[in-house]
């Protein structure tokens, strides 16, 4: 081959690698550029997590007298990690009361604190214990802001804030106002119960203790039902109305609260609302209910005064009850809202003595003009004193 043809060829070779399938050379490896450092927040936060962890391993710990771990909670919880808030959040409510040994620190930063309030306001369970508990130590019991956090959280339904919110009020000179606004919003029946009878012996404020005792019988509290009932007596009409029309409106079936409701309406005049609460409560079973039923309906007008009489009558004849029997008498004898019907008049009596009730024995010979308190006094009688022996 001429230098001629070795030339053509090599210039052709050299045309051809592109594209006859031929590798291309590899270029050269360009470095990577140097990795970002991790941000501050990130280092911190890790930290804050993994100090967190250790940190409430040791609280548990009885030789752990200084605990300088804990210092990364308030990294904790401004950390966008969640399990890193929580894990800082459960830190602080752990440094508040070192589990075990009854001992509540105040060392816990203002951050780590409006935390622990924030979250208990919002429903945190653990986080108000921390905060009444912590709260107790502070000299002469003074109410900080914990008490008000924890009357937000027993209006928003929290019963253990309730029941704190009373501990609190019984070791402190509490603001009485403040303390029943939350008890009526939020507690539940014994708390409720508890709560009035703290107001009642704190204050003497009968006032004051009747919501909380309404609150109670409404959730189904029978003691609070007979307590309340006392108190109302002595308020006046419009007040023991109002209290009973509320009744009227909230009262639930299965609860004795028509019992309640019926001493509120029965004392302002107002028969027709308690024969309703009582016929409500009656039909889900309440025998209290039931058995004062007819002496509302007996001071009604017909038809209401009629089923009365036939629920006293069954009571005389099918039960031998001799009150119904001798109430019967009078009511028929004297009229007293009834016709007056002397054969009915003494049918009854006769039955009352043949049961025990000597007043009824020589009827025919009683005056008419014989002083007797009027039945109504009676009614209203008869569904107020039973109350006081209620369980």
């Amino acid at each position: 081959m001429s230098w001629i043809d070795a030339t053509v060829a090599g210039l052709a070779l050299m045309i051809c690698l592109p594209s006859c399938g031929a590798e291309p050379p590899v270029p050269a490896a360009v470095p990577a550029p140097p990795a970002a450092p991790p941000s501050a927040e990130k280092l911190s936060c890790e930290n804050a997590q993994r100090l967190c962890n250790v940190a409430r391993s040791y609280i548990k710990d009885e030789e752990a007298k200084e605990l300088p771990q804990l210092d990364a909670v308030e990294i904790g919880l401004s950390c966008s990690d969640e399990p890193t808030r929580k894990c800082a959040l459960d830190a602080a409510i752990d440094r508040m009361g070192q589990s075990g040994k009854g001992e509540w620190s105040s060392s816990v930063g203002g951050r780590a604190q409006r935390k622990l309030i924030s979250a208990c306001s919002g429903g945190y369970v653990a986080a108000c214990e921390a905060l009444f508990e912590h709260q107790k130590t502070a000299p002469a019991w003074r109410l900080g802001p914990s008490a008000e956090v924890f009357t937000v959280a027993c209006k928003a339904g929290h019963p253990m804030a309730c029941s704190r919110l009373i501990g609190l009020c019984k070791k402190a000179s509490c603001e009485l106002a403040t303390a029943k606004a939350a008890l009526t919003a939020g507690c539940r029946d014994h708390l409720c119960f508890d709560g009035a009878g703290h107001v009642l012996e704190e204050s003497g404020d009968a006032g004051g203790a009747r919501p909380l005792y309404k609150e109670a019988c409404l959730k189904g509290n029978s003691s609070a039902c007979a307590s309340g009932g006392s108190l109302a007596r002595a308020a006046s009409a419009e007040a023991r109305a109002a209290d009973g029309r509320e009744l009227r409106e909230r009262c639930a079936p299965a609860q004795r609260c028509g019992v309640f409701a019926a001493q509120y309406l029965g004392a302002a005049g107002d028969l027709s609302g308690a024969r309703d609460l009582l016929d409500k409560a009656c039909n889900s079973g309440d025998k209290d209910a039931c058995d004062r039923l007819p002496w509302v309906l007996i001071q009604l007008p017909k038809p209401d005064s009629e089923r009365g009489v036939a629920m006293f009558d069954d009571r005389c004849v099918k039960k031998n009850d001799k009150e119904s029997c001798y109430l019967l008498a009078r009511v028929f004898r004297g009229g007293q809202g009834m016709t007056a019907d002397k054969a009915k008049s003494t049918k009854y009596a006769k039955a009352a003595c043949g049961q025990g009730e000597k007043m009824a024995c020589d009827w025919d010979r009683v005056s008419t003009s014989t002083p007797e308190r009027p039945i109504l006094e009676q009614i209203v009688s008869g569904l107020l004193s039973p109350l006081r022996m209620l369980p």
